[in-house]
């Protein structure tokens, strides 16, 4: 059951949708929202700096006092957003656990975003998130702590408005451990979904029954359930996910996060990194 969602709120126009789908997952499962933003530590920017031109050309040129008014523009931006969501939307904030209902809470950190996204993520049973802009995606490293340092699942959302996620439910389903953590993780959806579609791509070798476990192991939970086995063809298992998802008008992707050896290349390479750059619709993973 989701009962507490961490909702990184970093002052850019994205966070809007992020704060409406978080909305529509804590009135379905009455759960608390805590709306965290992180602001630039002025010393630790001064030393980074310092440590990549002790010549001090860059702090005499005006980059660090940019760079902190900046971070006093986004944090006045997304402590607005968040209080003229609360009031538009009647959502009692609160950091006291009650019964029944909605609530949210502002949580400010100073230093750097990635250390308390995970900190903070931990704690949380889900943390909601978005790809960023297009021209400002969300740096690399932060995604990376909300995927592999929290040890909790993450929806990744698209940089547009959100359809409600228990429509069609696409599962990318590999017969792995971190498949398998994502379809534990997705069950609040799954169960409320219309209906759920195990999509299965055919890379060669022997018939994988273990979609066909899937979908009777799934039937307790939602009788509304299939199997799609599909042909991969000459395109990439990848491209092949992606159009049957776009095909099923799926309004939500469960996945677990595959990939390479190396830290970056394990999370964020690959299959892995190809859905998240292509993916038009939100995505649920673990890890």
């Amino acid at each position: 059951m989701i009962k507490t969602v961490l909702v990184p709120s970093y002052g850019l126009s994205t966070d809007q949708i992020v704060l409406d789908v978080a909305l529509s997952l804590a009135r379905a499962f009455e759960a608390h929202l805590s709306v965290l933003h992180v602001h630039l530590d002025e010393g630790d920017l001064i030393l980074s700096i310092s440590a990549y031109d002790p010549s001090g050309g860059v702090g005499s040129s005006g980059v660090i006092e940019r760079m902190i008014r900046d971070a006093d523009t986004r944090e006045v931006a997304a402590k607005q957003a968040f209080d003229t969501f609360c009031a538009r939307e009647s959502v009692l904030v609160t950091g006291t656990p009650m019964r029944g209902g909605v609530s949210a809470e502002w949580v400010r950190e100073v230093g750097q975003e990635h250390h308390w996204l995970a900190m903070h993520g931990r704690v949380a049973d889900l943390t909601v998130t978005a790809r960023g802009q297009k021209d400002s995606p969300l740096p690399v490293h932060v995604l990376e702590a909300a995927f592999l340092h929290t040890g909790r699942p993450l929806l990744l959302l698209p940089s547009k408005p959100s359809v409600p996620l228990t429509g069609t439910v696409a599962i990318a389903w590999k017969d792995t451990p971190e498949a398998a953590r994502a379809i534990a993780a997705a069950m609040p959806f799954l169960e409320r979904a219309d209906r759920i579609v195990v999509l299965c791509v055919d890379e060669g070798g022997e018939r994988d029954r273990s979609g066909e476990r899937l979908v009777r192991a799934l039937s307790w939970h939602n009788r509304e359930v299939i199997l799609e086995q599909l042909a991969q063809g000459t395109e990439r298992p990848v491209e092949v996910l992606l159009n049957a998802a776009r095909g099923l008008n799926a309004t939500l992707l469960v996945m677990g996060g595959y990939g390479h050896s190396r830290l970056r290349e394990f999370v964020f390479g690959g299959f892995t990194q190809r859905v998240l750059d292509a993916a038009d619709l939100p995505v649920l993973m673990a890890h």
